[in-house]
């Protein structure tokens, strides 16, 4: 369920912000210049523009991979257990997917049981 959204992204976007972002008070992103932002730093005033993709890249029908290709990661048996007892809450048709969700066994937890 997961993509590997920044493998799919970096080849476009900066690595790090072309501008500050903490003094931001306003962004603007306008569909005619999809490449870059606006910004100021008061609600009033001059806009500064920043390009924040470097370049155009064309990725025709090209979409990110997924993140865990073995398939779902096993929970820990606990966590497992919860959503066993939280799975009430949810609709009767849809609680098979969580009957179905894979966990580690007794015996071979990690350490990250809560």
């Amino acid at each position: 369920m997961f993509k590997a959204w920044t493998e799919f992204l970096r080849p476009m976007y900066r690595k790090t912000s072309p501008f500050p972002t903490t003094p931001i008070k306003e962004y603007l992103l306008q569909e005619k210049h999809p490449r870059s932002i606006d910004t100021r730093n008061t609600y009033n005033g001059f806009m500064e523009n920043y390009v924040i993709m470097q370049k155009r890249v064309i990725q025709p029908n090209k979409k990110p991979k997924n993140l865990y290709h073995n398939g779902l990661i096993p929970l820990p048996k606990a966590k497992y257990d919860q959503l066993q007892e939280l799975k009430q809450f949810v609709a009767v048709n849809l609680q098979r997917y969580y009957e179905e969700l894979p966990y580690i066994r007794t015996g071979q937890q990690d350490s990250d049981d809560e």
